[in-house]
């Protein structure tokens, strides 16, 4: 049995937990350590038996938290891309772990899978977590378009977390300057709602088996959790597929933990 519980989800701040048994890893460190280890108690983990910390990529909204947290739980492993481990506070080299994209490590029982994303990052990673024989836990946020990998990878996904970060419309009437605007709508930026849509609705198209679909990284100032659970509800549905019998949505909130999911 996997479980998961996204801690934080959104553009000022993300950190998710995934767990198995006595085994749990973190996934991003973008919020404070104080944070964290709040959510870990309340998932009811206890903090010996979180053992690794994956990053997916070197921005202080994945990454801000993670020298502190270093500090208080001093067994925690980091594991990322090199590059993007040499992007964090030196006080996290020592006993780091790196993985490059389409490389594998086990931690306990637990199969971790780091595949490339792209994102205007050093060495942006997307992950597969999956309990050997059982489920799988897909963590694909933080990129600009969906590559054949990481769509390749998705569709493997019992749990799928998907960045539908920015309604298109909002962005550009908004008030963000130009450059920001054409960074964020660019091939290394971030997934509009539609793009996320549209990738989710080809994964349940080409393998149709029931998920749990969370969507996540929500921009404070171009989205809404409504804007973002209608894209993605109204095409599936269009397409044939039926809530609660070929999917569950849920938009992951910025600043509250979810409910701990298992599968």
């Amino acid at each position: 049995m996997l479980q998961f519980t996204s801690i934080a989800s959104g553009s000022s701040g993300n950190c998710y937990l995934i767990k198995h048994g006595t085994d749990a890893i973190l996934v991003d460190a973008g919020i404070s350590a104080k944070r964290i280890l709040d959510g870990i108690q309340r998932s009811k983990t206890k903090r010996d038996h979180v053992r690794a910390l994956l990053v997916t990529h070197e921005h202080t909204d994945h990454v801000g938290g993670v020298r502190v947290l270093k500090k208080r739980l001093p067994h925690l492993h980091v594991v990322g891309s090199s590059d993007t481990v040499a992007s964090i506070d030196e006080s996290v080299h020592a006993d780091a772990e790196y993985i490059e994209g389409e490389q594998e490590l086990s931690i306990g029982e637990m199969d971790v899978k780091a595949f490339k994303i792209s994102h205007d990052a050093v060495a942006p990673l997307g992950y597969k977590i999956s309990v050997r024989g059982e489920k799988t836990i897909v963590i694909l946020t933080d990129t600009g378009y969906v590559t054949p990998t990481a769509l390749r990878h998705a569709m493997e996904a019992d749990i799928l977390v998907m960045e539908s970060n920015h309604d298109i419309t909002m962005l550009q009437n908004g008030p963000y300057p130009y450059y920001l605007k054409q960074r964020i709508l660019s091939d290394k930026g971030h997934l509009s709602n539609e793009s996320c849509a549209e990738a989710i609705c080809y994964i349940m198209k080409e393998h149709s088996k029931k998920r749990l679909l969370f969507l996540a990284h929500l921009s404070k100032d171009n989205n809404t959790p409504r804007k973002a659970f209608d894209t993605t509800h109204n095409l599936l549905t269009s397409e044939g597929f039926e809530f609660g019998r070929d999917f569950y949505l849920k938009v992951m909130d910025r600043d509250k933990q979810s409910a701990l999911y298992e599968i």
